[in-house]
């Protein structure tokens, strides 16, 4: 979490849903990059 709150600005990489940028968005005071990608990592 350190490192998170370091940061100048976060890129986050989300399903499709898109949940997970504004959930790190509430969390930190940084700039929030959300990249929305087509299949969740993990599932090839």
């Amino acid at each position: 979490m350190r490192e998170l709150l370091e940061a100048d600005v976060l890129i986050v990489i989300a399903g499709r849903e898109g949940a997970l940028p504004t959930v790190v968005a509430g969390l930190v005071d940084t700039p929030v990059i959300g990249v929305p990608v087509a299949i969740a990592a993990g599932r090839d």
